[in-house]
């Protein structure tokens, strides 16, 4: 699945991520790179809301997974300020995609 057929999805995929707070969503990874192959899975980055919980992330994933019929990974952006691997917070913030 590549970006312009993620595209195709983006009011269902805005819907998804009202119901759960979340108020803003990328993709980044080999999708948003444009490598994507058979079996490539697709990488959100979402920026979810004050009142936001972080059961969340699991219901999004899960009802995304369900919409696009492929394996999605959810990384919440309050999740890379945490993360000690400068380098994988630095490729994400570079290529991510708005949607």
């Amino acid at each position: 699945m590549n970006i312009k057929e993620i595209r195709k999805y983006k009011a269902q995929l805005k819907k998804i991520a009202s119901k759960y707070s979340i108020k803003d969503i990328y993709v980044f990874g080999s999708v948003a790179r444009g490598e994507t192959r058979t079996g490539s899975d697709v990488d959100f980055l979402i920026e979810m809301t004050a009142d936001a919980s972080a059961l969340g992330v699991g219901g999004f994933q899960y009802d995304v997974q369900q919409l696009l019929g492929i394996d999605v990974d959810v990384v919440p952006t309050f999740a890379l300020s945490r993360e000690k691997d400068e380098e994988f917070v630095e490729s994400i913030e570079a290529e991510a995609v708005a949607l």
